[in-house]
């Protein structure tokens, strides 16, 4: 019985050993990438990609789920909000298919916050509220649902509802011995319903106890993040009272505890306000923003290039398997008419049934090659779509190489072009249709685009067309393009800033006629304008891509600018 025992022992021992063997690189890269998360991001990014990378083999979900929540936080930090965005996506699928609401909550907490950064507030406000629906009234839960009401309400307060924005902090401030169990928490509602009082240009006379309540409790709590928040809310406070030694007092030890916490976006924002207040220093304080901001800017280009590492590792292992796809189908193919010939010549049956199986094995190969092409086909615009993604990241990297605004802007310009492209071959990989496309849904992904690149709240874009209209690959692709050339133009000339705006799209078609009608109720064209002697860039790229697709070009001004194309 011993012996058995001892056995057995060993015996699980080693099989133990052999599970943790296999599962080890995956955990090794994840912590790999933890050690690394706080001193060098991109270190970081490379360490959870390649642990994504291992669960994803392993079909380990909830694992890849957790890894992907750590890259799309680097890339979110680094202001990289589309990559962010479709890692939030793909890892709250995973959580759906789980059923883990809790990780479902946070995730739709950091969407809404992605779409705050963007500006989209309407979204931010959707996805808020969606991770408040899960949780809320579930006291177990009462963190997941603070969170959310205190996220909703600093999009209230972003966008400058500021009423709206006390009255979820107050709803939120409601939950029974909040200030005993949750004490952090607390404090960062009551420092966030201080500083959206103080926005709203109040005498509260609320404003400096409930700032000084918060900075007491995250104080005795050691919160570090809290503290540098708070710090800087209490400088804003008595910099608007004209107190300046206050003032200073407050951004030292904001500057100090974002100094412990490794905050360098934090430092940068508080060493500017320091130089201000006490210029006597104001050399001292930009040569070390001089060297934050050094590191800053390293590090943001070791994330790009170690994101465009990635994309091309995967693309060239996307190209391996595609090739061992082909050669197993050929192999296939191939002993299927070993085999046929084999039988054909053994013979043994009756004509009728000779022919019968002649039919049926000739319909299932041309089915399969049907399928294999149909395959290729859609591998072929999913490589290509990635290509174009590491063409857009390089060039983001160039980017950063030159000062000149106007050498920036045309690199961004030519970023949306590609992204025109791109979006095309994202639709064919997901379509089964590989010969048309949907006009309304590329449309719309490509008017979201623009206007999140120009963030211009005062112009609206209204887009009419059919739900169920469709077009031919060939002809996307030129008409992405003048799309994208007439509302950059429109979003860059058309308006001053703060003007109200307008830019419609209408696209219809009749049997093979398809018409396009683009207009703008803006400026106009200057009066000395002449179409055929323009020498504008944007202009003589959609009068050629007109004549690509074989149709008309007709450009007015008459109350803004107005383009028709038939085709």
């Amino acid at each position: 019985m011993k012996r058995f025992l001892i056995f057995l022992f060993f015996t699980s021992f080693i099989l133990n050993g052999q599970n943790n063997t296999t599962l080890s690189n995956g955990d090794i890269n994840y912590n790999k990438g933890l050690e690394n998360l706080k001193v060098k991001k991109d270190s970081a990014l490379y360490y959870f990609s390649k642990a994504a990378t291992f669960y994803k083999t392993k079909n380990n979900s909830s694992n890849l789920a957790g890894a992907l929540r750590k890259i799309l936080e680097i890339n979110y930090e680094f202001g990289y909000l589309i990559k962010a965005e479709n890692q939030a996506f793909e890892a709250l699928t995973i959580y759906k298919k789980l059923n883990k609401r809790k990780h479902q909550t946070y995730i739709y907490n950091t969407l809404g916050n992605i779409y705050k950064k963007k500006g989209n507030f309407k979204e931010a406000l959707k996805y808020h509220t969606k991770a408040l629906t899960i949780r809320k009234n579930e006291l177990k839960h009462q963190s997941l649902t603070l969170a959310s009401l205190n996220n909703i309400a600093l999009v209230y307060q972003e966008s400058g509802n500021y009423y709206k924005a006390i009255e979820f902090l107050n709803e939120a401030l409601k939950f029974d011995s909040l200030r005993i169990k949750k004490p952090t928490k607390y404090a960062q509602l009551i420092d966030n319903k201080a500083y959206t009082l103080f926005l709203t240009d109040s005498l509260s006379n609320q404003i400096l106890p409930l700032f000084n309540e918060s900075l007491k409790i995250r104080t005795e709590n050691n919160d570090i993040d809290g503290l540098t928040t708070n710090n800087i809310h209490l400088a804003e406070y008595y910099n608007k009272k004209k107190n300046l030694t206050k003032e200073f007092i407050h951004l030292k030890k904001a500057y100090e505890f974002a100094k412990k916490n490794n905050d360098y976006f934090f430092l940068l924002t508080i060493l500017k306000k320091m130089s201000i207040v006490n210029p006597k220093n104001s050399a001292t304080y930009f040569e070390e923003y001089q060297q934050i901001n050094n590191l800053v800017i390293n590090a943001e280009r070791e994330v790009k290039n170690i994101a465009a590492k990635i994309e091309y590792e995967t693309e060239q292992k996307e190209a391996e398997n595609q090739q061992l796809k082909v050669e197993t189908a050929q192999q296939t193919l191939q002993i299927e008419k070993e085999k046929t010939h084999k039988w054909l010549l053994g013979g043994g049956l009756g004509t009728s049934i000779i022919t019968l199986f002649i039919f049926g094995y000739y319909y299932q190969k041309n089915k399969k090659q049907k399928l294999l092409i149909e395959s290729l086909q859609k591998e072929l615009h999913h490589r290509v779509k990635n290509n174009l993604s590491i063409i857009d990241t390089f060039i983001e990297v160039a980017k950063e190489e030159f000062t000149d605004k106007a050498f920036e802007n045309k690199l961004t310009e030519l970023q949306h072009r590609i992204l025109s492209i791109n979006q095309v071959h994202e639709h064919l990989h997901e379509n089964k249709d590989l010969t048309t496309v949907n006009v309304k849904k590329y449309v719309s992904v490509l008017v979201t685009n623009i206007e999140n690149s120009f963030a211009n709240k005062h112009i609206k874009v209204i887009q009419q067309i059919p739900d169920s209209l469709t077009v031919a690959t060939d002809k996307s692709f030129p008409l992405g393009l003048i799309m994208n050339e007439f509302l950059t133009n429109s979003y860059k000339y058309g308006f001053s800033n703060l003007e109200e705006g307008i830019i419609e799209i209408t696209i219809s078609n009749d049997k093979n006629k398809y018409f396009i009608n683009l207009s703008d109720n803006g400026k106009g064209l200057p009066t000395n304008f002449d179409l055929n002697k323009t020498t504008t860039f944007g202009i003589r790229i959609m009068k050629l891509l007109s004549k690509q697709l074989n149709g008309t070009f007709d450009l007015k001004s008459d109350n803004g600018v107005h383009l028709t194309i038939k085709f």
